[in-house]
């Protein structure tokens, strides 16, 4: 749309900024590989095409398409977004971390209730987006569930499931517990520990995994 690609243009020079263009732009412009879901199909060509895109010029980068910047960004590639220009702190900006799977989707769900109370003047009636379950994840496990696209909600409702119901398996070296659920099509599995606190207990997540392969109980007959 060379409409949006000139506003956006002009929204910078009125900013005082220059423009350098990439080698592939406007028209010619490469996917950061959130475009038709690379990122979900082809996992190998999807890194590619972002670190091809990275590495087209030594500077800063600057996008008007969020993922493009939370994607570059992840791969330690300074980048702003067109909206971090009216921030005060654009220069801490270019760094700080993608949101993470789980928190876009959190975000997301704010922005509309948000806009619902302010723009349309409604104000819903809805649950609460995740059940009140205490998750501490360390660094490496939040990487592992970022992979595998699985939000905190869906550890959560394991969890809370779990504690319900009790626990699938119980590793007695460690105290581990294993547990799943299946909320809707898709089964979350969760190896998680618990530890005490004044304010209620903490869940320790040690690592998940989830798939969508149904496996049904036969029921037994007696002869």
């Amino acid at each position: 749309d060379p409409a949006v690609q000139d506003s956006v243009r002009n929204v910078l020079s009125r900013l005082g900024y220059a423009v350098e263009e990439l080698p592939h732009s406007r028209e010619r412009t490469e996917c950061c590989s959130y475009g038709g879901l690379m990122w979900l199909a082809n996992r190998e060509v999807a890194e590619t095409s972002v670190q091809r895109r990275i590495t087209q010029s030594p500077r800063d980068y600057l996008t008007y398409c969020v993922m493009c910047r939370d994607l570059f960004a992840a791969r330690g590639k300074p980048t702003l977004h067109l909206l971090d220009l009216l921030a005060d702190d654009v220069e801490a900006r270019t760094t700080r971390p993608a949101p993470g799977y789980s928190q876009r989707h959190e975000n997301r769900a704010r922005l509309k209730q948000t806009l619902l109370r302010t723009v349309w003047g409604e104000d819903p009636d809805r649950p609460a987006a995740a059940p009140p379950v205490r998750l501490r994840i360390d660094d490496a496990v939040r990487a592992m569930l970022e992979d595998r696209l699985i939000l905190d909600e869906d550890l959560q409702r394991v969890i809370e499931h779990a504690e319900r119901a009790g626990a699938d398996f119980v590793d007695p070296r460690t105290g581990h517990r294993l547990a799943h659920h299946r909320p809707r099509t898709v089964t979350y599995w969760v190896e998680y520990g618990v530890e005490a606190d004044p304010e209620g207990a903490v869940y320790v997540v040690h690592r998940a995994y989830s798939h969508r392969l149904q496996v049904i109980e036969a029921g037994r007959h007696d002869r």
